[in-house]
């Protein structure tokens, strides 16, 4: 349920930084269980770390989305879904190698510093890509404004408040968030 609003906060800002701080976030929120003296403390870690993960996931779609045409999104789609699973199996059986040697902590620790130094990278190599640049419609705007040579248009479209209430009122959407 956070993901649906924080999608709303999520569109008028540039992806790729917003996937880095959510990144940070989510692997400090791993780290941090070197710091755990009792379950509460666990529970709100992993806590962060699920909403994280359900943000990111916004974050991914919308970049595929756009990086993506209509002919091959669904193929990119499919790869990250199938990343994010392969990653959670490693990461089940890294646990299962390491966790009996090293202690319950210790994968946390082998994933989350990776990824923390795997962030300025992506910061500073991955671009924003333009929002809708490769939906139909928005070329079709494109190639209107580089013919009549206007400025090259952007897309408008937001989220507001009654499409995300939207959202709940469809009955399969309300069962599947129940």
């Amino acid at each position: 349920i956070v993901a649906i609003f924080f999608g709303s906060l999520a569109e008028p800002m540039p992806r790729v930084p917003l996937f880095c701080a959510l990144q940070l976030i989510g692997q400090l929120a791993g780290l941090g269980v070197l710091l755990v003296k009792d379950f509460w403390s666990l529970f709100w870690l992993r806590t962060i770390t699920g909403i994280v993960c359900a943000c990111t996931d916004l974050v991914n779609i919308s970049l595929i989305g756009d990086l993506f045409g209509t002919e091959s999104r669904f193929t990119a789609m499919g790869i990250q879904q199938m990343v994010v699973s392969i990653g959670g199996a490693l990461g089940q059986l890294l646990s299962g190698l390491i966790g009996p040697e090293m202690g319950w902590r210790a994968p946390f620790v082998v994933v989350s510093v990776p990824a923390l130094l795997l962030i300025p990278v992506a910061f500073f190599t991955l671009s924003e890509p333009e929002r809708a640049g490769q939906e139909e419609a928005m070329k079709a705007k494109f190639a209107a404004a580089e013919k009549e040579g206007a400025p090259r248009p952007s897309y408008g479209g937001t989220i507001t408040l009654s499409k995300m209430v939207g959202i709940f009122l469809v009955p399969t959407n309300a069962l599947i968030i129940i």
